[in-house]
């Protein structure tokens, strides 16, 4: 299982559900409030499956459920360079 680490992230809320933060790469993306959650507990966590179990917990949502979205969430952050494989 790959582990991964989150850079260092600050992130601003920009109104009731929508939240601004920068990747390493110096854009400005913007997330909902589920998307800075997901980021939140991911600096908890080393691996995405203990990602994907923290979210499903922080729902109470069955983890099959919240898989795909949170795996795909992960990799469209990979891509902003806020996740880092190792």
């Amino acid at each position: 299982m790959k582990k991964y680490k989150t850079k260092l992230l600050r992130i601003r809320k920009e109104s009731d559900d929508e939240y601004i933060t920068m990747t390493p790469y110096s854009k400005i993306i913007t997330i909902n409030e589920i998307g800075k959650n997901i980021l939140d507990e991911s600096k908890k966590c080393d691996t995405l499956e203990a990602l994907i179990n923290d979210v499903s917990k922080m729902y109470n949502v069955e983890k099959s459920i919240v898989e795909k979205d949170v795996t795909e969430f992960y990799e469209k952050m990979k891509i902003c360079g806020i996740f880092e494989e190792f």
